[in-house]
Protein backbone atom coordinates (compact mmCIF):
# COMPACT_ATOMS: atom_id res chain seq x y z
CA UNK A 1 0.00 0.00 0.00
CA UNK A 2 1.10 3.61 -0.56
CA UNK A 3 1.73 5.78 2.47
CA UNK A 4 -0.76 8.61 3.11
CA UNK A 5 2.02 10.84 4.51
CA UNK A 6 2.50 13.76 2.14
CA UNK A 7 5.60 15.88 2.88
CA UNK A 8 4.90 18.03 -0.19
CA UNK A 9 1.91 19.79 1.40
CA UNK A 10 4.22 21.55 3.87
CA UNK A 11 5.62 24.82 2.52
CA UNK A 12 9.32 25.01 3.12
CA UNK A 13 9.46 28.66 1.89
CA UNK A 14 7.04 29.98 4.50
CA UNK A 15 7.40 32.21 6.42
CA UNK A 16 9.43 34.56 4.29
CA UNK A 17 12.23 36.21 6.20
CA UNK A 18 12.27 40.05 6.61
CA UNK A 19 8.58 40.67 5.96
CA UNK A 20 5.17 40.31 7.50
CA UNK A 21 3.65 36.91 6.76
CA UNK A 22 -0.01 35.99 6.73
CA UNK A 23 -0.94 33.91 9.78
CA UNK A 24 -3.00 31.62 7.56
CA UNK A 25 0.23 30.26 6.10
CA UNK A 26 1.32 29.28 9.57
CA UNK A 27 -2.01 27.57 10.23
CA UNK A 28 -1.86 25.66 6.92
CA UNK A 29 1.64 24.35 7.60
CA UNK A 30 0.79 23.38 11.18
CA UNK A 31 -2.38 21.59 10.02
CA UNK A 32 -0.54 19.66 7.31
CA UNK A 33 2.16 18.66 9.77
CA UNK A 34 -0.51 17.34 12.17
CA UNK A 35 -2.25 15.44 9.38
CA UNK A 36 1.01 13.76 8.35
CA UNK A 37 1.89 12.88 11.96
CA UNK A 38 -1.58 11.36 12.41
CA UNK A 39 -1.09 9.29 9.25
CA UNK A 40 2.36 8.22 10.43
CA UNK A 41 0.92 7.14 13.78
CA UNK A 42 -1.79 5.10 12.08
CA UNK A 43 0.63 3.42 9.71
CA UNK A 44 3.19 2.65 12.45
CA UNK A 45 0.51 1.13 14.67
CA UNK A 46 -0.66 -0.95 11.71
CA UNK A 47 2.90 -2.20 11.17
CA UNK A 48 3.27 -2.98 14.86
CA UNK A 49 0.04 -5.00 14.80
CA UNK A 50 0.70 -6.90 11.58
CA UNK A 51 4.47 -7.08 11.12
CA UNK A 52 6.77 -10.06 11.82
CA UNK A 53 9.57 -9.20 14.25
CA UNK A 54 12.63 -11.04 15.51
CA UNK A 55 12.19 -9.55 19.00
CA UNK A 56 9.45 -7.81 20.96
CA UNK A 57 8.88 -4.08 20.48
CA UNK A 58 9.32 -1.90 23.54
CA UNK A 59 6.44 -2.41 25.95
CA UNK A 60 5.00 -5.42 24.07
CA UNK A 61 5.17 -9.21 24.09
CA UNK A 62 6.47 -10.88 20.93
CA UNK A 63 3.75 -12.65 18.95
CA UNK A 64 4.28 -13.60 15.32
CA UNK A 65 0.97 -15.44 15.01
CA UNK A 66 0.10 -15.29 11.32
CA UNK A 67 -3.51 -16.38 11.94
CA UNK A 68 -3.48 -18.57 8.84
CA UNK A 69 -1.96 -16.04 6.45
CA UNK A 70 -0.15 -17.36 3.40
CA UNK A 71 3.65 -17.07 3.19
CA UNK A 72 4.54 -17.37 -0.46
CA UNK A 73 7.80 -17.71 -2.40
CA UNK A 74 10.12 -17.72 0.62
CA UNK A 75 13.54 -19.38 0.83
CA UNK A 76 14.01 -20.87 4.29
CA UNK A 77 17.39 -21.30 5.93
CA UNK A 78 18.46 -22.55 9.35
CA UNK A 79 14.88 -23.14 10.49
CA UNK A 80 13.88 -25.18 13.56
CA UNK A 81 10.62 -26.56 14.95
CA UNK A 82 9.12 -26.29 18.40
CA UNK A 83 9.34 -29.45 20.52
CA UNK A 84 7.01 -30.45 23.34
CA UNK A 85 8.02 -32.86 26.10
CA UNK A 86 4.86 -34.56 27.39
CA UNK A 87 6.77 -36.23 30.22
CA UNK A 88 6.14 -39.77 31.48
CA UNK A 89 2.58 -40.93 30.91
CA UNK A 90 0.23 -43.90 30.87
CA UNK A 91 -3.32 -43.91 29.55
CA UNK A 92 -4.67 -40.73 27.93
CA UNK A 93 -1.97 -38.86 25.99
CA UNK A 94 -3.22 -35.68 24.31
CA UNK A 95 -1.25 -34.29 21.36
CA UNK A 96 -2.07 -30.62 20.65
CA UNK A 97 -1.00 -29.81 17.09
CA UNK A 98 -0.79 -26.09 17.84
CA UNK A 99 1.72 -26.68 20.67
CA UNK A 100 4.54 -27.93 18.45
CA UNK A 101 5.29 -30.16 15.48
CA UNK A 102 7.56 -32.57 17.41
CA UNK A 103 6.30 -34.04 20.66
CA UNK A 104 7.87 -36.66 22.91
CA UNK A 105 6.44 -38.96 25.56
CA UNK A 106 7.97 -41.57 27.87
CA UNK A 107 5.74 -44.55 28.67
CA UNK A 108 5.00 -45.87 32.12
CA UNK A 109 2.25 -48.08 30.67
CA UNK A 110 0.14 -48.33 27.54
CA UNK A 111 -0.64 -44.86 26.15
CA UNK A 112 -3.83 -43.83 24.31
CA UNK A 113 -3.16 -41.08 21.78
CA UNK A 114 -5.62 -38.31 20.89
CA UNK A 115 -5.17 -35.19 18.75
CA UNK A 116 -6.54 -31.65 18.84
CA UNK A 117 -6.26 -28.24 17.15
CA UNK A 118 -5.46 -29.53 13.68
CA UNK A 119 -5.46 -26.96 10.82
CA UNK A 120 -8.81 -26.22 9.19
CA UNK A 121 -10.21 -28.54 6.53
CA UNK A 122 -8.31 -28.48 3.18
CA UNK A 123 -5.13 -27.39 4.98
CA UNK A 124 -2.39 -29.94 5.61
CA UNK A 125 -0.93 -30.47 9.05
CA UNK A 126 1.52 -32.98 10.45
CA UNK A 127 3.06 -33.73 13.83
CA UNK A 128 5.78 -36.22 14.78
CA UNK A 129 5.37 -38.12 18.04
CA UNK A 130 8.41 -39.82 19.57
CA UNK A 131 7.52 -42.61 22.00
CA UNK A 132 10.26 -43.63 24.43
CA UNK A 133 9.10 -47.16 25.25
CA UNK A 134 10.19 -48.18 28.74
CA UNK A 135 8.79 -51.73 28.66
CA UNK A 136 7.82 -54.08 25.81
CA UNK A 137 4.53 -54.73 27.63
CA UNK A 138 3.58 -51.10 26.89
CA UNK A 139 1.61 -50.41 23.73
CA UNK A 140 0.42 -47.39 21.76
CA UNK A 141 -3.33 -47.16 21.18
CA UNK A 142 -4.37 -45.15 18.13
CA UNK A 143 -7.53 -43.03 17.98
CA UNK A 144 -10.41 -44.17 15.76
CA UNK A 145 -9.72 -41.27 13.39
CA UNK A 146 -6.36 -42.82 12.52
CA UNK A 147 -7.40 -44.88 9.49
CA UNK A 148 -4.81 -44.21 6.77
CA UNK A 149 -1.63 -46.32 6.76
CA UNK A 150 -2.61 -48.62 9.64
CA UNK A 151 -2.74 -51.73 7.45
CA UNK A 152 0.99 -51.40 6.80
CA UNK A 153 2.06 -50.79 10.40
CA UNK A 154 4.41 -53.33 11.94
CA UNK A 155 2.95 -55.22 14.92
CA UNK A 156 -0.46 -53.50 14.69
CA UNK A 157 -3.62 -55.16 16.09
CA UNK A 158 -6.66 -53.86 14.21
CA UNK A 159 -9.08 -55.07 16.90
CA UNK A 160 -7.48 -53.24 19.82
CA UNK A 161 -5.98 -50.51 17.54
CA UNK A 162 -2.72 -51.03 19.41
CA UNK A 163 0.89 -51.07 18.21
CA UNK A 164 3.23 -53.53 19.95
CA UNK A 165 7.02 -53.44 20.16
CA UNK A 166 9.65 -56.18 20.35
CA UNK A 167 12.27 -54.05 22.10
CA UNK A 168 12.37 -50.97 24.29
CA UNK A 169 13.68 -47.66 22.99
CA UNK A 170 12.58 -44.65 20.97
CA UNK A 171 10.04 -44.97 18.14
CA UNK A 172 8.85 -42.11 15.94
CA UNK A 173 5.51 -41.83 14.18
CA UNK A 174 4.33 -39.08 11.82
CA UNK A 175 0.64 -38.18 11.93
CA UNK A 176 -1.00 -35.99 9.27
CA UNK A 177 -4.42 -34.80 8.10
CA UNK A 178 -6.06 -32.53 5.50
CA UNK A 179 -9.58 -32.55 6.95
CA UNK A 180 -9.03 -31.11 10.43
CA UNK A 181 -8.44 -34.54 11.97
CA UNK A 182 -11.55 -36.34 10.71
CA UNK A 183 -9.18 -38.84 9.11
CA UNK A 184 -5.55 -39.09 10.22
CA UNK A 185 -2.68 -40.86 8.42
CA UNK A 186 0.16 -42.55 10.30
CA UNK A 187 3.67 -43.41 9.15
CA UNK A 188 6.16 -45.46 11.19
CA UNK A 189 9.49 -43.68 10.81
CA UNK A 190 11.60 -46.42 12.46
CA UNK A 191 10.37 -49.80 11.28
CA UNK A 192 9.68 -51.26 7.86
CA UNK A 193 6.02 -51.78 6.95
CA UNK A 194 4.53 -55.25 7.30
CA UNK A 195 3.18 -55.01 3.74
CA UNK A 196 5.35 -54.25 0.73
CA UNK A 197 3.36 -53.14 -2.30
CA UNK A 198 4.03 -54.55 -5.76
CA UNK A 199 4.55 -58.09 -6.99
CA UNK A 200 8.35 -57.92 -7.20
CA UNK A 201 10.67 -57.08 -4.31
CA UNK A 202 14.20 -56.14 -5.29
CA UNK A 203 17.03 -56.71 -2.80
CA UNK A 204 20.56 -55.77 -3.72
CA UNK A 205 22.72 -58.88 -3.91
CA UNK A 206 25.38 -59.31 -1.27
CA UNK A 207 28.96 -59.08 -2.47
CA UNK A 208 29.96 -62.26 -0.61
CA UNK A 209 28.05 -65.21 0.90
CA UNK A 210 26.94 -64.89 4.52
CA UNK A 211 28.01 -67.65 6.88
CA UNK A 212 28.91 -68.60 10.40
CA UNK A 213 29.46 -65.96 13.06
CA UNK A 214 28.72 -63.01 10.78
CA UNK A 215 30.03 -59.54 11.54
CA UNK A 216 29.41 -56.61 13.87
CA UNK A 217 26.05 -55.05 13.10
CA UNK A 218 24.33 -58.29 12.05
CA UNK A 219 20.96 -58.69 13.77
CA UNK A 220 18.23 -61.30 14.05
CA UNK A 221 16.01 -61.24 10.99
CA UNK A 222 18.58 -59.78 8.59
CA UNK A 223 18.16 -61.22 5.09
CA UNK A 224 20.70 -61.27 2.29
CA UNK A 225 20.63 -62.83 -1.19
CA UNK A 226 22.99 -63.66 -3.98
CA UNK A 227 22.61 -65.67 -7.15
CA UNK A 228 22.81 -69.00 -5.35
CA UNK A 229 21.18 -68.67 -1.94
CA UNK A 230 19.03 -66.78 0.54
CA UNK A 231 20.75 -66.05 3.87
CA UNK A 232 18.90 -65.35 7.14
CA UNK A 233 20.44 -64.22 10.42
CA UNK A 234 18.95 -66.07 13.39
CA UNK A 235 20.37 -63.79 16.06
CA UNK A 236 22.55 -60.76 16.83
CA UNK A 237 26.29 -60.87 16.26
CA UNK A 238 28.20 -61.75 19.44
CA UNK A 239 31.46 -63.02 17.97
CA UNK A 240 31.00 -66.63 19.10
CA UNK A 241 27.60 -67.91 17.93
CA UNK A 242 26.96 -69.10 14.39
CA UNK A 243 23.99 -66.98 13.29
CA UNK A 244 23.73 -67.13 9.49
CA UNK A 245 21.56 -69.85 7.93
CA UNK A 246 21.45 -70.65 4.23
CA UNK A 247 18.80 -71.85 1.78
CA UNK A 248 20.05 -72.77 -1.68
CA UNK A 249 18.10 -71.47 -4.65
CA UNK A 250 18.41 -71.70 -8.41
CA UNK A 251 19.08 -68.55 -10.37
CA UNK A 252 17.17 -69.73 -13.47
CA UNK A 253 13.48 -68.90 -13.06
CA UNK A 254 12.56 -71.58 -15.59
CA UNK A 255 14.03 -74.32 -13.41
CA UNK A 256 13.32 -72.84 -10.00
CA UNK A 257 10.37 -75.13 -9.22
CA UNK A 258 12.53 -77.20 -6.90
CA UNK A 259 12.44 -78.35 -3.34
CA UNK A 260 14.76 -76.09 -1.36
CA UNK A 261 17.56 -77.62 0.63
CA UNK A 262 19.43 -76.27 3.63
CA UNK A 263 23.06 -75.90 2.64
CA UNK A 264 23.18 -79.36 1.06
CA UNK A 265 21.66 -81.25 4.02
CA UNK A 266 19.43 -84.15 3.01
CA UNK A 267 15.69 -84.13 3.66
CA UNK A 268 14.91 -87.48 5.29
CA UNK A 269 11.67 -89.32 5.96
CA UNK A 270 8.50 -89.71 3.91
CA UNK A 271 7.28 -86.51 2.23
CA UNK A 272 3.61 -86.75 1.30
CA UNK A 273 2.07 -84.68 -1.53
CA UNK A 274 -0.58 -82.03 -0.80
CA UNK A 275 -0.15 -82.29 2.97
CA UNK A 276 1.91 -80.63 5.67
CA UNK A 277 4.93 -82.82 6.41
CA UNK A 278 7.25 -82.40 9.38
CA UNK A 279 10.57 -83.99 8.55
CA UNK A 280 14.21 -83.71 9.66
CA UNK A 281 16.25 -81.26 7.59
CA UNK A 282 19.86 -81.65 8.56
CA UNK A 283 20.07 -81.12 12.32
CA UNK A 284 16.65 -79.47 12.62
CA UNK A 285 13.02 -80.28 11.86
CA UNK A 286 11.15 -78.33 9.18
CA UNK A 287 7.67 -78.41 7.72
CA UNK A 288 6.95 -78.85 4.01
CA UNK A 289 3.40 -78.21 2.83
CA UNK A 290 1.69 -78.90 -0.49
CA UNK A 291 4.60 -80.74 -2.08
CA UNK A 292 3.60 -81.33 -5.68
CA UNK A 293 4.93 -80.90 -9.22
CA UNK A 294 8.45 -80.75 -7.82
CA UNK A 295 11.42 -81.07 -10.16
CA UNK A 296 14.41 -83.06 -8.93
CA UNK A 297 17.76 -82.87 -10.68
CA UNK A 298 20.68 -85.18 -10.20
CA UNK A 299 20.36 -88.40 -8.16
CA UNK A 300 17.21 -88.94 -6.08
CA UNK A 301 18.55 -90.86 -3.10
CA UNK A 302 16.38 -92.47 -0.43
CA UNK A 303 17.36 -94.16 2.80
CA UNK A 304 17.29 -97.96 3.01
CA UNK A 305 16.41 -100.78 5.38
CA UNK A 306 18.62 -103.84 5.83
CA UNK A 307 16.54 -106.93 6.67
CA UNK A 308 18.13 -110.29 7.51
CA UNK A 309 15.80 -113.29 7.42
CA UNK A 310 12.10 -113.03 8.12
CA UNK A 311 10.52 -109.76 9.18
CA UNK A 312 8.49 -106.69 8.23
CA UNK A 313 9.45 -104.56 5.27
CA UNK A 314 9.12 -101.01 6.64
CA UNK A 315 7.27 -98.00 5.22
CA UNK A 316 9.75 -95.38 6.36
CA UNK A 317 12.58 -96.00 3.89
CA UNK A 318 12.62 -95.97 0.11
CA UNK A 319 14.52 -99.25 -0.31
CA UNK A 320 14.66 -102.52 1.65
CA UNK A 321 17.64 -104.86 1.09
CA UNK A 322 16.95 -108.47 2.13
CA UNK A 323 19.49 -111.11 3.10
CA UNK A 324 18.30 -114.74 3.31
CA UNK A 325 19.80 -117.58 5.31
CA UNK A 326 19.54 -121.30 4.66
CA UNK A 327 15.80 -121.38 5.36
CA UNK A 328 12.82 -119.64 3.81
CA UNK A 329 12.13 -116.10 4.98
CA UNK A 330 8.57 -114.78 5.34
CA UNK A 331 8.30 -111.05 4.73
CA UNK A 332 5.32 -108.74 5.32
CA UNK A 333 4.42 -105.29 3.96
CA UNK A 334 1.69 -103.17 5.53
CA UNK A 335 -0.52 -100.80 3.57
CA UNK A 336 1.26 -97.63 2.49
CA UNK A 337 0.20 -94.10 1.56
CA UNK A 338 -1.31 -93.34 -1.82
CA UNK A 339 1.51 -92.53 -4.23
CA UNK A 340 4.22 -94.08 -2.04
CA UNK A 341 6.95 -95.99 -3.89
CA UNK A 342 8.76 -98.95 -2.34
CA UNK A 343 11.68 -100.97 -3.75
CA UNK A 344 12.57 -104.41 -2.32
CA UNK A 345 15.64 -106.31 -3.49
CA UNK A 346 17.32 -109.59 -2.51
CA UNK A 347 20.79 -108.27 -1.78
CA UNK A 348 22.33 -111.55 -0.52
CA UNK A 349 21.01 -115.02 -1.38
CA UNK A 350 21.89 -117.21 1.60
CA UNK A 351 20.17 -120.31 0.30
CA UNK A 352 16.51 -119.85 1.13
CA UNK A 353 13.78 -117.95 -0.72
CA UNK A 354 12.18 -114.80 0.63
CA UNK A 355 8.41 -114.54 0.18
CA UNK A 356 6.75 -111.12 0.60
CA UNK A 357 3.06 -110.96 1.49
CA UNK A 358 1.65 -107.40 1.23
CA UNK A 359 -1.46 -106.68 3.28
CA UNK A 360 -3.22 -105.42 0.15
CA UNK A 361 -1.78 -106.51 -3.21
CA UNK A 362 -3.31 -105.66 -6.60
CA UNK A 363 -1.37 -108.27 -8.60
CA UNK A 364 -1.88 -111.36 -6.50
CA UNK A 365 -0.99 -112.50 -2.98
CA UNK A 366 2.80 -112.93 -2.79
CA UNK A 367 6.12 -111.96 -4.32
CA UNK A 368 8.97 -114.48 -4.09
CA UNK A 369 12.67 -113.59 -4.27
CA UNK A 370 14.82 -116.60 -5.21
CA UNK A 371 18.16 -115.22 -6.44
CA UNK A 372 20.41 -112.29 -5.58
CA UNK A 373 19.41 -109.04 -7.32
CA UNK A 374 15.78 -110.14 -7.68
CA UNK A 375 14.06 -106.76 -7.33
CA UNK A 376 10.54 -105.39 -7.40
CA UNK A 377 9.30 -101.77 -7.44
CA UNK A 378 5.83 -101.16 -6.02
CA UNK A 379 3.55 -98.15 -5.84
CA UNK A 380 0.61 -97.87 -3.43
CA UNK A 381 -2.65 -97.09 -5.23
CA UNK A 382 -6.05 -96.14 -3.81
CA UNK A 383 -8.37 -99.13 -3.12
CA UNK A 384 -6.16 -101.75 -4.84
CA UNK A 385 -3.10 -101.43 -2.59
CA UNK A 386 0.44 -102.23 -3.63
CA UNK A 387 0.88 -102.51 -7.41
CA UNK A 388 3.90 -103.80 -9.31
CA UNK A 389 5.63 -101.10 -11.38
CA UNK A 390 8.77 -103.10 -12.24
CA UNK A 391 9.79 -106.73 -11.66
CA UNK A 392 13.29 -108.11 -12.11
CA UNK A 393 13.41 -111.92 -11.53
CA UNK A 394 10.70 -112.15 -8.85
CA UNK A 395 7.75 -114.54 -8.95
CA UNK A 396 4.34 -112.89 -8.47
CA UNK A 397 1.56 -115.27 -7.48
Amino acid sequence: MASSINPNNISVTFPVAGQDNDSQGFRDNFNNIKTNLTSAKTELEDLQAKGIFKSALTGTTLSNDGAGSVMEDFELKDMSATTVNKGTLTGATAIDFSAGSFQTVQTSGTIDLSFSNWPATTKYGEVTVEVNLANTAHKVTLPTQCTIGISELADYNSTSRQISFATTGKYRFKFSTIDAGTTVAIEDLNRSPNVIQGDVLQIQQTASPKSGLGAAGDKAGHIAVDGDAIYVSSGPYDGSTSIWKKIDIHADEATSNRLLRNGGNAITGTILPDTTNTRPLGSTTKKFSNIHSTKFTGALVGSHQTLSGAGAVNLTTHVTEVTTTGSAAALTLANGTVGQIKIITLAVDGGGNATLTPTTFANGSTITFEDAQDTVMLVYVTSVGWTVVSNQGCTVA
